[in-house]
């Protein structure tokens, strides 16, 4: 679980969660397709609308959560490469400008070396000395060998911070556990349909981190977005993975209406890959495909706050299960647009408008993350 994905690999074409197949990974929005959803506020320029007066005054807080593909193994280093060429306007985009917090607790696991420094807090704020996206997104991952290939990644943080730019301020807190089932964010669980009381208290801690660290409680909407479930296809996980999942976002919903009693909360589920591992004896496809199954079954059963981003044609990793560098990149832009058509929203969503579809489309040198239902 803990391969780099900085590689650039090809786009997998395997997609079979009640769309059709598609025959590429990468589309041009003018052919064979339909049109991308709209994105409301899209378009401006890269500066805050209202000047830096407005640092500080959150209108909006993304809480990423779950375990390696929510904290992201895209490489810095692959952004300044040819091949990311199509995604250049993030090279040039002006940070400084930009009203936008960045939060990040540094976790990971203590059971691989080289062991990591706990508890480091970053905090990005604009207006500082960030100029580039280097410096702004840099240096996350601090290890003690700093030889370490996990040093200076991201994830969906870059392409929600490109497409939220209108907004008066956006911050992202990002908590991850790679590796983690879903019964270890829990205190208690269900596992094979039976009740335990000797889970963990990730999520618990995640949220009292975020009290902690996002001092501002003027916020406007909050998006809790979960990529989580790789691990539950382990063993007898998946068979319980539904009921778990429903406690993480009632647990999600108490925590936000505590913590921040006159903000909109919308629970956005980044459903795992349609292509499991090539590893079957530690990832059975039936295992994998139920978990796929439930995390879209959990989302249509809510009322109506919880949508789902399915990642089934976003390029993987050679290790056949992280996301790779474009593709939280596009991520990233699709859940910042999907959050753009959130904020308009003022009733539940429709039951047949809850599921999406997460897509690079290239048009006119350019490459984007699209969502399409």
């Amino acid at each position: 679980m803990f391969q780099n994905c900085s590689g650039h690999t090809g786009f997998s074409t395997a997609y079979n969660f009640i769309e059709s197949s598609s025959q590429d990974g990468t589309v041009d929005t003018d052919v064979g397709r339909a049109a991308p959803l709209p994105d409301p506020k899209q378009g401006g320029d890269t500066s805050s609308p209202k000047g830096d007066d407005n640092v500080g005054k959150v209108e909006s807080l993304f809480i990423l959560a779950g375990q390696s593909n929510s904290w992201g193994l895209g490489k810095i280093a692959d952004l300044s490469e040819g091949y990311f060429d199509y995604w250049n306007r993030y090279r040039s985009m002006d940070f400084r400008n930009l009203s936008f917090s960045f939060f990040e607790t540094y976790q990971w696991r203590s059971d691989i070396y080289p062991y990591p420094l706990y508890n480091k807090m970053y905090t990005r704020y604009s207006g500082a000395t960030f100029e580039s996206l280097s410096s702004k997104f840099s240096g996350q991952h601090e290890w003690i060998n700093s030889s370490s290939n996990f040093d200076s990644e991201f994830g969906q943080e870059i392409g929600i911070a490109g497409t939220t730019k209108n907004y008066v301020a956006t911050e992202i807190y990002k908590q991850a556990y790679p590796g983690y089932s879903v019964s270890q964010f829990l205190s208690s669980y269900y596992e094979a349909g039976v009740l335990k009381f000797d889970g963990s208290d990730l999520l618990t801690n995640l949220f009292a981190n975020v009290d902690s660290a996002v001092k501002n409680r003027d916020v406007n909407q909050i998006f809790f977005v979960w990529y989580q479930g790789e691990s539950d296809s382990i063993g007898n996980r998946s068979v319980s993975y539904d009921k778990n999942l429903v406690a993480v976002l009632n647990l999600v919903r108490g925590k936000v209406k505590y913590l921040f009693p006159n903000a909109k909360l919308w629970n956005i589920v980044i459903s795992i890959h349609s292509k499991p591992p090539t590893d079957a004896e530690t990832f059975p496809a039936a295992n994998w495909s139920r978990i796929r199954s439930m995390q879209q079954d959990v989302v249509l059963k809510t009322e109506g706050d919880t949508l789902l981003i399915k990642s089934d044609l976003l390029p993987l990793s050679s290790d056949g299960i992280h996301i790779n560098s474009e593709s939280q990149l596009a991520l990233g832009e699709c859940v910042g647009k999907l959050s753009n058509i959130l904020a308009l929203q003022k009733s539940p969503i429709p039951w047949g408008n809850r599921t999406y579809q997460c897509q690079i489309t290239y048009k006119d040198a350019q490459k984007t993350g699209e969502l399409f239902q």
